[in-house]
């Protein structure tokens, strides 16, 4: 898997141009891995490196400090179901035109044969193409938007993206133009991202835009690298979870609003835990289908001291002295007394 965007000062050939339109497994199996490495000579092993759900390959000729160019993109960022996938692929400034003749496009665009074809260039390019594959969980996508504090879906990608960068400029790459295809407000995201990295030297030009999977074909390669990824591991999905018998896998597009899969989630939906950790539970779809299919939870409290739950101290009761004398026991609480239920010490 090789892509590598490598900054570049100048912006000739990623300026909007129809003619220049073109775990689990987080990317690749091991095995599949070892077949890149085998279809392409030259190959180094262990040139593949892995973080949490990150793998990423840095050619060392893009750690030379020549300009690099560098694209993110997405995949996977509305269906209810997997991961969702962010990657970067970089290379020279001076090496954009023979990158450009490799055909990159916006994945959307492309038939699963072509960009799998695209993909595997990009591999077999492993000199010259650099990349950063991120694969977010499902449980981890909801994880955060689902807790006391929510973290939007925006602010998850805004995440991914300024992460990679950071890596591959901790790796020694000179990274100094930036393409990102926009989340969000397009002029919003890209003062951020000029915030979080203003101080690094050479300074680096960021420029983030609709579409710009379409525009740039640094993003166009992230957008192959990101789509192929995710294809993978909702195909190969592997189930964590032990059930007594295998689920179905055909869940059609994972999206909402498609019909096989809503359909799945209705034959699949568990009274008590929901669903496999493959569904993102922070979906209004996936919360509206627990609400009628699942069992309800009532959580019980009993007020008292001035409207804390039973069995809770006051602040009050850390300060003020102890009076001398048996100590009141404390009231226990009516989920515990309704079903008989007592501390032990010993058994």
């Amino acid at each position: 898997m090789a892509a590598d965007d490598t900054p570049s000062t100048s912006t000739k050939n990623d300026t909007p141009n129809a003619e220049n339109r073109s775990d689990k497994p987080i990317c690749l199996t091991r095995a599949e891995q070892q077949e890149a490495e085998d279809d392409a000579k030259g190959f180094p092993k262990n040139r593949f490196k892995h973080g949490i759900n990150k793998l990423w390959h840095i050619p060392p000729a893009l750690k030379t400090g020549q300009p690099v160019k560098l694209g993110i993109d997405e995949a996977g960022r509305g269906p209810v179901l997997g991961p969702m996938v962010y990657a970067a692929a970089f290379w020279k400034v001076e090496e954009d035109d023979a990158m450009i003749a490799m055909g990159f496009d916006d994945s959307k665009a492309l038939d699963e044969k072509t960009r799998d074809g695209l993909f595997q260039r990009m591999l077999r390019t492993h000199e010259q193409v650099g990349w950063v594959i991120h694969s977010i969980p499902a449980t981890e996508v909801a994880g955060k938007m689902l807790m006391r504090e929510p973290t939007s879906l925006n602010k998850i990608s805004h995440d991914s993206a300024a992460d990679m960068i950071s890596l591959v400029l901790a790796e020694g790459v000179c990274v100094t133009e930036v393409f990102v295809d926009t989340v969000g407000d397009p002029d919003t995201y890209q003062r951020k991202l000029e915030g979080l990295f203003g101080h690094h030297t050479p300074a680096i030009a960021f420029t983030v835009a609709k579409k710009a999977d379409s525009l740039y074909k640094t993003v166009s390669a992230a957008s192959i690298a990101a789509k192929v990824t995710r294809d993978r591991a909702i195909r190969d999905w592997v189930w964590e979870e032990d059930f007594p018998q295998a689920l179905s896998t055909d869940f059609g597009s994972g999206y909402p609003g498609d019909a096989r899969c809503a359909e799945w989630l209705r034959k699949h939906s568990n009274p008590v835990f929901g669903f496999p950790s493959l569904v993102r539970f922070s979906w209004s779809t996936t919360r509206e289908l627990m609400e009628k299919e699942c069992v309800g939870v009532e959580w019980e409290e009993e007020e008292e001291n001035g409207g804390l739950p039973a069995g809770t101290a006051s602040i009050e009761a850390f300060v003020k002295p102890k009076a001398d004398g048996p100590q009141k026991a404390r009231k226990r609480a009516k989920y515990f007394q309704q079903r008989g239920m007592e501390t032990v010490g010993d058994f």
